[in-house]
């Protein structure tokens, strides 16, 4: 599978029918199991349903039988996003389900990492992210356990800090994702108000030491913002997005024939990697040391679709 790097193109992505069929059927077990019980959680429930059933639409056109058609669209900061419905935005228990048998590959705490090696280059010392990159799993599952916070949550909140999501703030999307009832305590807590430093003093540095030339703000794929229409914030996300892409560009390169779908820090592969090789480019071509992880995608299980749908029934 060739993928092209223009502003804008399409890839045909094969899926795995069998496994997205039995996920179908499963899911539908399941509703049918819980709809007696609590039909408004059921109805919450209606995303994934309706992902599910457009994908598998897409998949059964008669242009590239089994496949989806995945449009693609370079932003501003040179990421590239889908269009559309698309797999790439889908809930990631349907994408497993979808390429079971292939390989996911995931940078590891890239924006965090790609932030922190920006701001060793001008000279500073970020303490807490630091320790949070060395220690990202025992971090979350500390905070997990004493705040009652999901995983996928924690990372949540941390990226909306990196993206210029105010701590102390109601209504913002870090209470939306917590809950106004969790707010104080993580205003409270050393690690986040920790975290919430070192951003701000990354941030700031990064952007007062950038070449500014006639009033734009480059990034490493060569995208321009203008400074006086963006804020610090949104000046920094250019700078972490652009690295990013490259990052993918760089492995797009690599291995053209092989990547089957982007992620925004990741992408799928068709055959397992040489994950080393790939550190090794792209340390070359972008001068940063991302580590990348990867795992064989294997599809869900009817007992984690059930999982799924009870952690809603506990919740209301």
């Amino acid at each position: 599978m060739c993928i092209s790097l223009g502003d804008s193109y399409t890839s045909v992505i094969p899926i795995n029918r069998s496994s997205l069929d039995e996920f179908g059927e499963n899911l539908n077990l399941t509703l049918n199991k819980f709809k007696n019980d609590k039909p408004e959680v059921v109805d919450e429930f209606h995303s994934d349903i309706d992902a599910y059933r457009c994908l598998d639409l897409l998949s059964r056109n008669n242009i590239a039988s089994d496949s989806i058609i995945q449009c693609y669209q370079e932003s501003d900061s040179g990421r590239l996003y889908t269009t559309g419905i698309n797999l790439q935005n889908a809930p990631k228990i349907i994408r497993r389900a979808a390429l079971s048998g292939n390989y996911n590959y995931d940078i590891q705490n890239c924006h965090f990492s790609i932030l922190n090696q920006k701001a060793t280059g001008y000279g500073l010392y970020l303490g807490t992210i630091e320790h949070y990159l060395k220690n990202k799993k025992e971090v979350r599952n500390s905070i997990s356990k004493d705040m009652g916070l999901r995983i996928k949550v924690i990372k949540e909140v941390l990226i909306a800090m990196l993206y210029g999501s105010p701590l102390g703030k109601y209504g913002n999307s870090i209470s939306n994702k917590v809950g106004v009832d969790k707010i104080d305590e993580i205003m409270a807590d050393d690690f986040f108000t920790g975290m919430n430093q070192d951003i701000k003093l990354a941030r700031n540095t990064i952007i007062d030491k950038s070449s500014i030339s006639r009033g734009r703000l480059s990034n490493a794929m060569g995208k321009n913002i203008v400074v006086s229409n963006t804020t610090k914030t949104q000046q920094l996300a250019h700078l972490l997005q652009g690295v990013e892409a490259l990052v993918l560009k760089t492995m797009v390169t690599q291995y053209n024939e092989n990547i089957l779908l982007l992620l925004h820090d990741g992408f799928i592969s068709n055959e397992k990697l040489d994950i080393k090789y790939m550190e090794e480019n792209i340390k070359s071509e972008t001068d940063y040391n991302l580590v990348l992880e990867s795992e064989l995608i294997k599809s869900p299980a009817k007992a984690e679709i059930s999982k799924r749908l009870s952690s809603h029934l506990k919740k209301s």
